[in-house]
């Protein structure tokens, strides 16, 4: 028995090696924040947004840095955004404030189309360090989301004040 505890924590530990080798970070200093993705990952960004995908393309991430701290301001970047991109939007719920890492944050769930296929959005409206508010888009296939789901609250838990 004691072998196999030993050989449990050898994996769990090599685990979390491997994962934390496999990994890529963005880091914005005018957000005072870092963002850690999967290295298979496929990143893009420009001056106030990042976009990463699986090697799948089931998950996308997109996140948007409003340089503001109201969210009223990034409720209308987020109305603009999923509004070009998914059709038959419907709230899921009630938005949910929380904290992530110590910033404080509102979460709420939505789902939709986009090209036809049923998708999950979770919204997450991040209070950063530097009272800007990161708005975080997770789009998931919905027939994917549990393949994806341990992937998915990584990324989510890696938005990291610095």
């Amino acid at each position: 028995m004691r072998r196999v505890r030993f050989w449990t924590l050898i994996v769990l530990l090599l685990y979390t090696s491997v994962s934390l080798v496999c990994a890529e970070e963005a880091v914005d200093e005018s957000a005072k924040i870092s963002i850690w993705y999967p290295d298979d990952w496929g990143m893009e960004s420009d001056e106030d947004s990042l976009m990463i995908v699986d090697p799948s393309g089931e998950v996308i991430f997109i996140y948007i840095l409003v340089a503001s701290d109201k969210m009223e301001d990034a409720l209308e970047v987020l109305k603009k955004e999923l509004l070009s991109m998914v059709s038959d939007l419907q709230s899921v719920g009630e938005p949910e404030e929380d904290d992530l890492n110590g910033m404080e944050c509102i979460f709420m769930e939505a789902q939709g189309k986009i090209d036809g296929v049923g998708v999950d959005i979770g919204i997450m409206m991040v209070i950063t360090p530097a009272d800007k508010v990161l708005l975080v888009m997770g789009i998931v296939e919905s027939a994917k989301y549990e393949k994806h789901e341990e992937t998915i609250a990584e990324i989510i838990m890696g938005i990291q004040p610095l």
